[in-house]
């Protein structure tokens, strides 16, 4: 039973310090960029992807975002 409110202790002091970071958080500029990075439309079905998790190609010397690789080449067969 200790064991089980050990746990419960350690859960609740984690959501504690969860909710104090997203007050910090809510004072910050809109300009400032996300800590998962700059969000990019999919140019296959438009969803939204960080840039760093995106799949891209350069076309017309222009990068393109997709948000998988079936996206890509589902865009590269229409094209």
């Amino acid at each position: 039973m200790s064991v089980l409110r050990t746990i419960t202790a350690e859960i609740q002091k984690g959501m504690k310090q969860g909710l104090g970071d997203e007050k910090k958080s809510a004072g910050a500029k809109a300009s400032e960029v996300s800590p998962g990075g700059e969000l990019k439309k999919c140019a296959a079905c438009g969803v939204y992807n960080a840039a760093s998790n995106s799949v891209t190609k350069v076309r017309d010397g222009e990068t393109v975002y997709y948000c998988s690789t079936q996206c890509r080449s589902k865009a590269a067969s229409a094209a």
